[in-house]
């Protein structure tokens, strides 16, 4: 039997002068990047430890300002990941073309219309929709602290997504009454069971724009994108999922193609980092080299590690006994493509170069090279120092027991790109191929506990997918209003806070889920120092069930431990 513990707030003092129009101009910017000028819409996946900016160009984890967008943990402006986008390359009658998301963007937002040309991306419902199912009663207070719009901004945008969701283009929902057709007053928006939602979607058909990447043009494909997170309580509040499904608007097959996860970690301080691949675990990672991270050290907290998992590869021809998964579906005779090989870049270290963005020579070809497996600027292959043999994956190593080719011994630790390589594979035209993968940290006890955890975490992952997708939620449950009344004192400042009785609430069972309790929380009171709330006190039915167990992490061993993750005493719930 599955409890539920409504959130209450008991302190929550912050002055934000923001109307919603503000929030809509501050969400759309002006591309400097040489391109044609458009319109680029983001919104912030922000639902549990995670924050991060999500743009409908492609591009992932940038703050508009220009530095690390990838908080974690949430509320501390620590960024761990500065910016990260998905890669793609092929052929097209023998021709080598790149599009994607790095520096630069080879996307615009919008969808591919009927009779084949692009949506103006300039179309107010061309942008970064974003839903979660309880919007309508939850304080939003993960959103609150994070952003710098009101909380009816905040609602007021959550409900705009919702009634305007863009089934029809593909966006994901629950079918609550199973007709096939969304409909706002009774479907749920979004993964089905997902905390929070966000969905885009855009189209490489700008010439110009794919130019400006790597010098490549576009292949017309258009690129609906997913992104998804839970917040459990257990580690999934440290994972978000990604979804790209590309769909071939053209009329011409695309062959030898990958996919490429790419990514600029900065875990902290840029300058000390590590990375690395897990074959087994389809997982590329980032650690810290130093023992003490600078930046994460401010707050008294470990550097973390970061990953991105390959969850469910592009699909291609398999044996009869072999299957493909595709969401929660398996197609027989076929199978996922996995990580098939590793690199990284290194400034001005030979072999380990970025491609030149504008260029296709050092730009396209370097990058569809390195999709192979191979050096980027040669097209050789990569040779593992310890064993002198070639491989397709670099730092494959084990930075735990220093076996095999780790990073930090070649090369000092120090700003490090990723590539992750998925292929080759075939997207014929107008058919659809799909990567789905994690992007997640680990707040492990040191550096390299954090690096052991991460590869729990990722165990997890891949034992538990695809059915994450589908795993129950609490059902709906009205949030309470408190009614708080300051008081005047001498040394403090004293809330009175009267808990009205709720029968509702408190008789709730559904779908498994009893009412167990009310925990009480504190925000802080400064914005420019804003954290997560802390849990101040627990009222608990009296029931004789006093600890809730879930999977948790345990910060004496580093490992995943299941252990109590709400404590009650059977204090009772007082009458008001």
């Amino acid at each position: 039997m599955k409890t539920i513990f409504p959130s209450i707030i008991l302190l929550s003092v912050i002055l934000v002068n923001s109307s919603f129009s503000q929030k809509i101009n501050q969400l759309q910017k002006t591309s400097n990047l040489n391109k044609t000028n458009v319109v680029e819409h983001y919104s912030k996946f922000n639902i549990n430890n995670i924050s991060t900016f999500v743009y409908n160009n492609g591009s992932s984890d940038l703050a508009p300002n220009g530095h690390s967008g990838f908080i974690y943990p949430r509320g501390t402006n620590k960024g761990a990941v500065f910016q990260s986008g998905l890669v793609w390359g092929g052929k097209i009658d023998g021709k080598i073309l790149v599009g994607g998301s790095t520096y630069s963007q080879g996307l615009l937002g919008g969808k591919v219309l009927a009779n084949g040309t692009p949506q103006d991306p300039s179309d107010e419902s061309v942008r970064v929709y974003r839903v979660r199912p309880d919007f309508n009663y939850n304080l939003l207070i993960n959103e609150f602290e994070d952003e710098t719009f009101s909380y009816e901004a905040i609602k007021s945008q959550y409900e705009k997504d919702w009634n305007e969701w863009p089934a029809n283009d593909g966006a994901p929902f629950e079918d609550v009454d199973k007709n096939g057709v969304y409909d706002p007053a009774i479907d749920i928006p979004g993964i089905p069971g997902a905390a929070q939602t966000l969905w885009y979607v855009a189209n490489d058909f700008n010439e110009e724009t794919v130019i400006s990447m790597y010098g490549s043009t576009p292949m017309k494909v258009e690129v609906q994108v997913t992104i998804w997170g839970y917040n459990h309580n257990g580690i999934y509040d440290d994972v978000m999922f990604k979804k790209y499904k590309l769909i071939n608007k053209n009329s011409k097959d695309i062959d030898s193609m990958y996919f490429t996860i790419w990514s600029d970690p900065d875990l902290g301080d840029a300058g000390d980092d590590l990375v690395g691949c897990d074959t087994l675990l389809n997982l590329g990672y980032c650690y810290n080299g130093d023992d003490e991270d600078t930046v994460y050290a401010v707050y008294g907290i470990e550097v973390p590690a970061i990953g991105f998992q390959i969850l469910q590869g592009p699909i291609v021809e398999g044996l009869p006994g072999e299957f493909a998964v595709k969401g929660n579906d398996k197609i027989y005779g076929k199978k996922n493509v996995g990580m098939t090989s590793f690199s990284f870049f290194l400034a001005a270290v030979r072999n380990y170069i970025d491609p030149d963005l504008g260029n296709y020579t050092n730009g396209t070809l370097e990058f569809y090279n390195l999709m192979k497996g191979l050096v980027g600027e040669t097209g050789e292959p990569f040779t593992d120092p310890y064993t002198g043999l070639n491989t397709m994956f670099t730092l494959s190593g084990d930075p735990i027991t220093q076996e095999g080719w780790i990073d930090g011994v070649q090369h000092k630790p120090s700003d490090r790109r990723m590539v992750m390589n998925c292929g080759p594979f075939e997207l014929k035209a107008y058919s659809i191929q799909e990567i789905v993968f994690a992007e997640f940290a680990a707040p492990g006890k040191d550096r390299l506990n954090s690096v052991t955890l991460l590869k729990n975490y990722a165990e997890k992952l891949q034992e538990d997918y695809p059915n994450i997708i589908i795993t129950p939620t609490a059902p709906n449950v009205s949030q309470l209003e408190p009614a708080l009344e300051p008081k005047e004192s001498i040394s403090s400042e004293v809330i009175e806070m009267n808990i009205l009785s709720n029968p509702e609430i408190e008789n709730f069972s559904e779908a498994g889920f009893t009412f167990q309790g009310y925990n009480i929380y504190q925000i802080a009171y400064d914005p420019s120092h804003k954290t997560s709330g802390k849990r101040i006190f627990t009222f608990d039915v009296v029931d004789n069930i006093t600890n809730i167990t879930g999977e948790r992490y345990d910060p004496i061993t580093g490992e995943l431990i299941t252990g109590v993750i709400f404590e009650g005493t059977n204090s009772g719930i007082p009458e008001m």
